[in-house]
């Protein structure tokens, strides 16, 4: 197949509003996935009230060569523009993302404290492969190189996801940058995080969750460890549990920072 991908779910950027909102949340998918691997969480947070804006990164949702060239400050002004779209229909707004997405919703949040609260999910702050710190020498020599296997256990996991078969050695060099960038940062984030992440993931450094949690700038913060999922744990056989743990974080943060507004005003 000329386009490198699997095929089975969508690569559109989604928008789902129910008719009462709470709030907003902002999904973003990882690298050379696509918002497909958000949008079960998504549906069980509209469900529950929560306007749920995906956004298509750049370079995502097409062909792997259309990633060969973006850099990360591209992805995050995709996902900034997203978040200006829900903060203009919601008084609140929550985000969540997934590996990549999960620093670039950090870097986000260390801009924007007022988010309410952020779901990382498997987060790509410390990996797996010891390769990454030299992929922005290698590209040149090896632009793209096959992924191995998912290690997706539900049935059904496969039939949800849109992303690319290869890796793009220059986007895993992004990632890296923007990782690094993270890293300093974490101290400095005061929203409230909660952590998910699965002692089956081999794509990630085993200590990458704690890494995380204990850098983390703020004291109201979670972390959840699964046993049984791979990476995209939003599609796992524990995706119900990832589910219920992020609403009742979200909902939560939305109670504890709407009642200190009321009382502040």
């Amino acid at each position: 197949m000329s386009r490198e991908v699997r095929t089975k779910g969508s690569p559109e950027p989604f928008e789902l509003r129910p008719e009462h909102c709470r709030a907003g949340c902002l999904l973003i998918h990882g690298l050379t996935g696509s918002p497909a691997e958000m949008r079960p969480l998504a549906e069980q947070l509209a469900a529950e009230g929560y306007h749920c804006l995906a956004p298509l990164l750049p370079g995502h949702g097409t062909t792997l060569a259309d990633l060969h060239s973006v850099r990360w400050p591209e992805w995050i002004r995709a996902a900034e523009a997203g978040l200006a779209r829900l903060r203009t229909q919601n008084q609140s707004v929550f985000a969540a993302g997934l590996s990549l997405g999960t620093l670039i919703v950090a870097y986000l949040a260390r801009r924007n404290p007022e988010i309410h609260g952020l779901a990382l999910l498997s987060p790509a702050i410390a990996v797996s492969n010891q390769l990454l710190p030299l992929a922005p020498l290698l590209h040149a020599i090896k632009p793209t190189f096959p992924k191995g296997p998912s290690g997706l256990q539900a049935p059904d996991a496969r039939t949800m996801l849109w992303h690319y078969d290869r890796w793009s050695t220059h986007a895993l060099g992004e990632l890296w940058h923007l990782q690094r960038r993270v890293r300093r940062e974490l101290g400095h984030i005061s929203v409230p995080a909660l952590i998910v992440h699965s002692t089956q993931d081999t794509a990630l450094a085993p200590n990458a969750a704690e890494y995380m949690f204990r850098h983390w700038g703020t004291p109201d913060k979670q972390i959840l460890t699964l046993e049984h999922s791979a990476h995209v744990v939003t599609v796992d056989t524990e995706r119900e549990k990832v589910f219920s743990a992020v609403s009742a974080f979200f909902d939560g943060r939305l109670v504890t920072r709407t009642a200190g507004e009321t009382e502040g005003s």
